[in-house]
């Protein structure tokens, strides 16, 4: 079966062609809303499941270039709570004015129906619509985040956790950390990508 694949970071993520997936923080709607100061996650995901997952990637592994290696500072674990639960609120808006924006044309208001009941997400029409139909359901929108970090670097991942946790606590969302060895996400398949320069 075909899959689509979404790099970041230093990461290959791959999905099912049939579910919907779109890179965000590269999408031309982000590239308009942040201009006035709306973050975003890096990859919104609607699986069959009929939920919505918003995913953001961290990846603080040493990286090689030029047969150097460099290692990425991660910054403090409030620090980085307070970004990402900024992403996460910024990107639930942001599906809710890209599907206002939409609904401005005819065509759109009259086949937002169907799109949403037929479940296709070729286009971005029907891409968002079924976005913000399920962040209005019952589920709870989904926020993973993807970290990657050295083996010695397990108390920063459980402060980092727990923080975040904090920085949520009031927001309907469920909170999923995924690393190597454990993708909360079935159906998603995650590598890291071997750089050579």
């Amino acid at each position: 079966m075909a899959r689509r694949i979404i790099r970041e970071s230093g990461l290959e993520f791959s999905f099912p062609s049939s579910w919907g997936v779109r890179k965000y923080d590269e999408h031309p709607h982000y590239q308009s809303l942040s201009s006035v100061g709306l973050k975003a996650v890096d990859f919104i995901v609607l699986p069959p499941d009929g939920k919505i997952w918003l995913i953001e990637v961290k990846n603080f592994l040493p990286r090689s270039r030029s047969g150097k290696t460099y290692h990425v500072r991660s910054p403090s674990t409030r620090v980085l709570s307070a970004t990402i639960e900024a992403k996460f609120r910024h990107s639930m808006r942001a599906v809710r004015i890209i599907r206002e924006y939409y609904r401005r044309h005819w065509l759109y208001r009259l086949l937002e129906p169907l799109m949403v009941r037929y479940r296709k997400y070729r286009s971005d029409w029907s891409f968002w619509a079924e976005a913000n139909q399920r962040l209005g359901e019952e589920t709870l929108p989904q926020l993973l985040i993807w970290i990657e970090l050295e083996t010695d670097r397990k108390r920063y991942r459980t402060r980092f956790y727990a923080t975040l946790r904090e920085a949520l606590r009031g927001q309907p969302v469920a909170l999923w950390m995924g690393l190597e060895g454990n993708n909360p996400l079935p159906g998603m398949e995650v590598r890291r990508i071997q750089r050579t320069r």
